[in-house]
C-alpha cells in the first residue's frame, strides 16, 4: 500500500478522534437541558455514522471493515450488561427517561464501538511499526486505560456505575482482568477475520462476546464468592 495513503489514513483517524473528543466535550460538559441519556445516544449514533460514513467518503475501507466487526459486537453486549444488572444485580444505570432494552440504557447497545476500534487501530499501529508481540502487550495496556478512564467518569455524568461488589476508585475488581481480556480478544479476533463477510464478522463478534460474558462471571465468583470470603483481599 502507497505510503502516503497509510500516512493520510492515520492523520485522518486521529483527527476524526480529537474532533469527536471536543463534541464529547461540549455535550457533555455544557448545560443543554437535555438528559444526559438522549445526549449518549447522540453521540454514539454520531460516532457509529462517522466512521464508516467518512471511511467510505475517503475510501479507507479498513475503517468500514473494522466497524463492520465491532458494530455488531456492541449490540450483542446488551446481554452480558443486563445479565449484571437482573441477574447478579451489581450494574446499575440511573433512570434517565430515555429508551432502554431491559434494563439497558438503548445507548448502550452503540457505545462499546467507541472503545473497541481504538484498542484494535492502537495495536494495528503498533504491530505494523514495531512487532506483533509487542502490539500484544499495548493492547492490554490501552484496552486497561480507556475501560479504567470509563469506570472512572461514566458513573459522574451519570450513566453506568457498580454496585454490591468491592470496588477500588469507582472500577470494580472482578471486571479489570475481562475487560484486559476483551480488548486482547477482540484485536486477534479482528486480526484473523478482517476483509471476511458481514455474516463471519457477526459470528466472530458473538463468540467473543460470550467469551467477555464468561470471564465476566468467572471473575465475578472468584473475586467476590473465593478471595472475599477466605480474606484474601
Amino acid at each position: 500500500m502507497d505510503r502516503q495513503l497509510i500516512e493520510n489514513k492515520e492523520r485522518n483517524i486521529l483527527i476524526l478522534h480529537i474532533a469527536f473528543a471536543a463534541l464529547c466535550v461540549v455535550i457533555l460538559m455544557v448545560p443543554l437541558g437535555l438528559p444526559i441519556g438522549i445526549r449518549l445516544f447522540a453521540l454514539v449514533v454520531i460516532y457509529n455514522l462517522a466512521i464508516p460514513g467518512i471511511g467510505l467518503w475517503l475510501k479507507h475501507n479498513d475503517w468500514v471493515d473494522l466497524w463492520l466487526f465491532v458494530f455488531p459486537f456492541s449490540l450483542f453486549m446488551v446481554l452480558p450488561d443486563w445479565f449484571l444488572c437482573s441477574g447478579l444485580g451489581v450494574l446499575v444505570y440511573p433512570e434517565d427517561s430515555f429508551i432502554k432494552i431491559g434494563p439497558i440504557p438503548v445507548y448502550m447497545a452503540f457505545m462499546w464501538t467507541i472503545p473497541l476500534i481504538l484498542i484494535i487501530l492502537a495495536g494495528k499501529q503498533v504491530q505494523k511499526h514495531i512487532s506483533q508481540r509487542t502490539a500484544y502487550i499495548c493492547v492490554a495496556t490501552v484496552s486497561l486505560l480507556i475501560f479504567g478512564v470509563a469506570e472512572q467518569t461514566m458513573w459522574a455524568l451519570p450513566s453506568w456505575s457498580s454496585q454490591n461488589v468491592m470496588i477500588i476508585n469507582h472500577w470494580a475488581v472482578y471486571l479489570v482482568i475481562p475487560e484486559m481480556l476483551l480488548g486482547l480478544s477482540a484485536y486477534i479476533a479482528y486480526e484473523k477475520i478482517k476483509y471476511k463477510t458481514i455474516l463471519k464478522k457477526a459470528m466472530t463478534a458473538f463468540l467473543i462476546m460470550l467469551l467477555f460474558w464468561f470471564n465476566l462471571v468467572f471473575f465475578y465468583f472468584f473475586v467476590e464468592k473465593v478471595l472475599l470470603e477466605l480474606q484474601i483481599l
